[in-house]
């Protein structure tokens, strides 16, 4: 079991050359649920939605718990533009972020903001990725980020909408304006298996 403990990570966010969105197949806007599973704590490196935490693995309080994540539209072109303006200024970044609403995340009984979402296909399955300029409490702890941070959900799922995914409470990220996608590369943060996800 996770015992208390506090995370400083610190989001970055590298913004690549502004060019115009790569219009690939999504995934349906809806709502998707999700139950968590194992958590891992601290990000190691790069990662599309798996696990490169350190630490070990704990299955304690954390898991069993239900997510409901509602993506009502995705990131438009426009709304990358104006965060590649903010390229270099996390802070300024962030409060560019802090004005777009995608839709919600529910976690227990709070409910945080997806500021940015993404959705393409990668190979038979499509990932969705929801950006909150919040970070997520960990579920099970009393972890608190300090710092400029934010949460991140990444989801792959098939045509159905059945899947898997990964939670982290807050992580470095970077961001896309050529692909429109946001990308976690870890950092002190917990990660958080997500199991059965399914579209409602």
């Amino acid at each position: 079991m996770i015992t208390n403990a506090r995370i400083a990570a610190v989001l970055s966010f590298v913004m690549l050359v502004a060019a115009p969105v790569l219009m690939a197949e999504q995934a349906p806007t809806g709502t998707y649920t999700a139950t968590t599973g194992g958590t891992a704590v601290g990000g190691g490196g790069s990662t599309s939605g798996g696990s490169h935490g350190h630490g070990g693995t704990s299955t304690g309080s954390t898991a069993g718990k239900t997510l409901t994540m509602n993506v009502a539209s995705y990131t438009t072109q426009e709304e990358l533009q104006k965060l590649a303006a903010t390229q270099g200024d996390p802070k300024k970044f962030l409060e560019t972020l802090k004005g777009f609403n995608h839709g919600t995340v529910m976690i227990g009984s709070k409910s945080y903001v997806i500021n940015a979402a993404a959705s393409a296909k990668a190979g038979s399955s499509s990932y969705v990725v929801m950006l909150s300029a919040t970070p997520f409490e960990a579920s099970g702890s009393s972890r608190s980020a300090k710092g400029v941070a934010a949460g991140y959900i990444r989801l792959t799922v098939d045509d159905a909408g059945a899947g898997t995914g990964m939670l982290y409470t807050s992580t470095q990220v970077v961001v896309s304006t050529i692909s429109g996608d946001f990308t976690a590369k870890g950092g002190a943060s917990t990660a958080t298996q997500l199991t059965a996800v399914a579209r409602q």
